[in-house]
Formats: C-alpha cells, structure tokens, sequence
C-alpha cells in the first residue's frame, strides 16, 4: 500500500532483511516485524506507527511467565508516535491519540471496522462502506482483520483511503501464510509453514473448513509450551484425518481421538500418504508447531512443501 502510493519502501525486521541492512537515503518508509525478542532488546525506536495485532502464549520457555511475554509484546507502544489498537483485543492498551480497528462497528469516524448487513460483511471506514469483504482475494475472517489493521495504519501515515483500497483489492497474501499452492486431481494444496503454534492453525483450519468438506491437516515439528487443546477439539471436529510429522508427532497424536491419525518420517512421506486419504478437498500444511527439529526454518519448510506437490 505504501508503495502504491508512490512512495519507497523496504521490509524488514522479523521477516526478510535485518532492520540495519534496509538502511538507505533512498528509502521513505520502512516496514517493520518486530517479535517479542528484536523488543525485548530494543532502547531507543522511533516509530511513526505501530500495532500489535494480538497477544497469544507463545515463546513460553523464553519467558518465565504469559504475563512478561505481555509486557515485552506491549513495549512496542512506548516507541509509537501514533499507535494503531485491535479494539478486540483484551491485552491491548487503551490510548488517546490512536487509531481503532476491529470486527464491530467503528467507534469514530476515523476508525476500522466491520458491520454484517444481509448475509454480507462489509469493511467500513466510520459509517462508510469501503467494500464487501467476500471481495478480497484473501480467505478468513483473520485476513479481514489483518485488512482493517493495515488500513488503519496507512490512515496513520496519511496514505490515501482510496489507493490503500486499490492495493487490498488485489493483494493475494504472503508467502508460507495459508498459500494457495496448486490443485491436482480435485486437491487444492495450501501451504501454511508459518503456523509455529496452536492458534495459527486454528485460524488456518477455520479459514478453510467452511469450503472444503475433506481436509487432510500435516502437522508437527516442535511442540510450543502452550495449550493444544482448543486445536486437538477443533481436530477432532472438522478434520477427518491428519498426517503427523516431526519430535512431537507422537505427542500430538496421542491427544488426537476422532480424526484418523498417520505417521510419517518426511515432509514427502507426508504429502505422498496425504495424497491417497481423499479424492477431492484440500491438503493443509500447517505444522502448530517450529520447524527447527527437521528444516533451517519455517520458509525451508514451507519450500520443501511446495516443491514436492507442485
């Protein structure tokens, strides 16, 4: 969007270059990732606008509790000239001279949000209809609020509504995030490689269980410190078989009771099997799980997906 607007801009941080090697004169706009760790580390940030999108536990044999991985998420607030909030988000702060977003109606005329009129769900800016969110090329209710934050954000450094509009309607998302692959014989394949914990693959699974009646879930690696369970529930519920890979296959399969459970000891083996066990759906990579016990990291994982059904 920013660079749709005409301006010049380089990604960094978390995903891609390291912040310091984005450094150049040429550059108005830098876009960051920052995770909890780059924060933790961090004394003196200038930014003209930031959020934080939500607060799940993650990274809990870092922290020595759910609490301190709160506080090192939130510290990114401190650095914020003019921060950006999910109004749905409990953890978040509330401060006064923010942006809004989320899945209600907006609050201000200037804040994002969401109204559901006729069977149909609508992005508004205040009280204006921006678009009909069956619209964007982007599947799950999570890609609508990733929309109304990035919005918001581009309102706080005075991108124009109108050509950030443009850019939404034609963006198809980020590599290793619920990514369309190929379909073959009836089975589309995503790849969701990025999903290193429980509540990625939840919000994987939910965003396509409403469009395919079989799915098949790869999944495994390195079981995260966290709460599987609201995962192993919706499983057991929607998924009629999955295919295990990775340190703590076992592990996850001993929790998983409805769904039809396969084991495999490669990536490969895993497609292969996963392959034979429908005729027509979808085959979802999206591990729940880090990836370091098998690949480098979770792009090698998700490229060694790709390179294989494709």
């Amino acid at each position: 969007m920013i660079a749709n607007d005409g301006n010049r801009v380089a990604i960094g941080g978390n995903i891609g270059k390291p912040a310091l090697e984005c450094l150049s004169d040429k550059i108005d706009y830098y876009v960051l990732e920052l995770s909890s760790y780059q924060l933790d580390y961090t004394q003196n940030l200038t930014l003209l606008t930031g959020v934080v999108l939500n607060i799940t536990p993650d990274h809990l044999n870092r922290y020595p509790s759910f609490e301190h991985y709160i506080q090192s998420k939130l510290s990114l607030y401190q650095y914020c000239q003019h921060p950006v909030i999910n109004a749905d988000e409990p953890l978040t702060p509330t401060l006064d001279n923010a942006k809004y977003f989320g899945m209600d109606m907006p609050k201000q005329g200037s804040d994002f949000g969401t109204v559901t009129c006729h069977g149909s769900c609508y992005i508004l800016k205040g009280d204006d209809a921006l678009m009909d969110a069956d619209e964007l090329p982007l599947i799950g209710q999570h890609n609508i609020v990733n929309v109304l934050a990035a919005l918001a954000l581009g309102r706080q450094i005075g991108l124009n509504t109108d050509s950030m509009m443009t850019t939404i309607k034609t963006f198809k998302g980020l590599e290793h995030r619920i990514e369309w692959v190929t379909k073959k014989q009836n089975i589309d394949y995503y790849n969701d490689s990025k999903a290193t914990n429980a509540i990625a693959t939840i919000t994987a699974i939910k965003a396509l269980i409403n469009q395919y009646e079989n799915i098949v879930l790869i999944a495994g690696g390195i079981k995260k410190q966290e709460d599987y369970n609201a995962l192993f529930a919706l499983i057991d519920n929607h998924i009629p078989h999955v295919v295990l890979i990775g340190q703590s296959a076992k592990e996850l399969g001993n929790n998983i009771h409805t769904a039809k459970v396969t084991y495999a000891n490669s990536m490969e083996a895993a497609v292969n099997v996963a392959s034979t066990l429908i005729d027509k759906g979808a085959i979802l990579l999206s591990p729940a799980c880090a990836s370091f016990d098998m690949f480098d990291d979770f792009e090698q994982r998700g490229n060694v997906f790709k390179d294989i059904v494709k």
